[in-house]
C-alpha cells in the first residue's frame, strides 16, 4: 500500500538525481493519483488511469494553485466518471472541441 502524501513531503519535493543526471520524480497517493516533481521546479497533479487495456494520464493542474486536498476531490471525481464508464480523457476532449465550435459561431 502507498503511503499518501502530506503537505511537507510536497513542499520539500524535488527532481531526482539518477547518475548525475536530474530526472522528473513522481511522489505517489494511491489510487493512480501522483505529484511529478519536474527538472524545471514545476509540482504538477497527474492521475494515472487505464480503460479498455488502454493507459491514460490525465493532468489535474499544478501545486500550489491546486492544493492536495483538492487534487484528492478531483482524483475522486474522476475515479467516479470512469466506474460509470466515461473517460475523462475523452470528456475533455469533447468539452475543448464543443467550445471551440461556440466560440466560432
Amino acid at each position: 500500500m502507498t503511503t499518501q502524501l502530506t503537505n511537507p513531503t510536497i513542499q520539500n519535493a524535488k527532481p531526482q538525481l539518477v547518475d548525475g543526471v536530474l530526472k522528473d520524480k513522481r511522489y505517489p497517493d494511491g489510487g493512480g493519483l501522483y505529484l511529478l516533481a519536474t527538472t524545471k521546479g514545476g509540482k504538477l497533479w497527474r492521475y494515472n488511469y487505464s480503460m479498455n487495456s488502454k493507459k491514460y494520464v490525465y493532468p489535474l493542474g499544478k501545486y500550489p494553485a491546486l492544493s492536495l486536498k483538492d487534487a484528492r476531490v478531483m482524483h475522486k471525481e474522476l475515479t467516479t466518471l470512469i466506474a460509470k464508464g466515461i473517460n475523462p480523457v475523452e470528456k475533455k476532449r469533447k468539452e475543448k472541441e464543443e467550445k471551440k465550435r461556440t466560440a466560432k459561431n
